[in-house]
């Protein structure tokens, strides 16, 4: 299996995670800022997740689980995310401290998940956002922007020799598109942008 790096992870609290939820997920969640709503009561807290429930696809909770998993920040799973419906960052924070502490929906939500068809769970899987880690390592590979071709045996060749960074539905493909991607945005290493020269007094 691969590794969530839960070195970096940290106690959540007094909290007790729910056992609904792999325990390499719960760690990568607790390695993140405190997501929890400041100022709430635990009742309020639920009330408001128990009214979500509905909302909440197990498509959704899947993708939400794998892209924590994968990218441990909210910030890129908001922006990479594409969930069933519009959720705002203070409900996917919500949503994930219920799936975490709370076991009765952290149960119901682990249950519909685990009914999803495989092709469904491969689908969202494979759509989950790049980490930082993963950008890393595709602008470190060492083709330059101006190359007139590129090679798909290339990032066959890195996707095998860092599968610790990359998530396992990561095809050498998908790789390339999303170094493709990079490229077009102007984000390898050798597209840093020039600064403006000079001008000379008159």
């Amino acid at each position: 299996p691969r590794s969530r790096n839960t070195s970096l992870c940290e106690p959540g609290g007094s909290s007790t995670p729910s056992q609904g939820l792999d325990p390499g997920l719960v760690n990568s969640c607790q390695a993140l800022p405190d997501l929890r709503v400041k100022k709430k009561k635990k009742k309020g807290r639920r009330e408001g997740a128990m009214k979500d429930l509905g909302r909440w696809k197990a498509t959704d909770d899947l993708a939400l689980i794998t892209a924590v998993g994968q990218t441990k920040d909210l910030g890129s799973v908001i922006k990479g995310v594409k969930f069933s419906c519009h959720f705002s960052l203070a409900e996917v924070q919500e949503r994930w401290y219920a799936l975490m502490y709370d076991p009765v929906i952290s149960k119901l939500a682990m249950e519909a998940v685990r009914n999803l068809p495989q092709e469904v769970v491969h689908r969202v899987t494979k759509a989950t956002p790049f980490s930082k880690e993963e950008e890393d390592a595709i602008a470190s590979c060492g083709i330059k922007s101006t190359a007139a071709t590129v090679d798909l045996a290339h990032f066959e060749s890195l996707r095998s020799s860092q599968a610790t960074v990359f998530h396992p539905t990561r095809t050498a493909r998908a790789l390339l598109t999303h170094w493709q991607y990079m490229k077009q945005y102007s984000l390898l290493p050798d597209q840093a942008v020039q600064p403006l020269p000079k001008q000379e007094n008159a």
